[in-house]
């Protein structure tokens, strides 16, 4: 029998620190994938890894403007 894959929140690699670090860097203002990895020092990959269960749970939205794509908070007013 083939299990479900576990969700990524689910995964020991999941750091609860790590997402909240970022969701109090967009509350400051809304960044890019590139913005957080230079201001948190995570690979982009790493942190892109952290916006897609952030935006599954509605926590964070996206706003793509002229210099790439934005990760904004749910509740933020632009």
């Amino acid at each position: 029998i083939i299990a479900a894959a576990p969700q990524r929140k689910e995964i020991k690699s999941y750091r609860e620190d790590i997402a909240s670090a970022i969701l109090e860097t967009i509350a400051r203002r809304p960044c890019t994938i590139d913005d957080l990895s230079l201001i948190l020092g995570i690979h982009a990959t790493e942190i892109n890894k952290y916006l897609g269960v952030l935006e599954k749970e509605k926590k964070i939205s996206v706003s793509i403007q002229n210099r790439g794509t934005f990760y904004i908070l749910t509740n933020h007013k632009s």
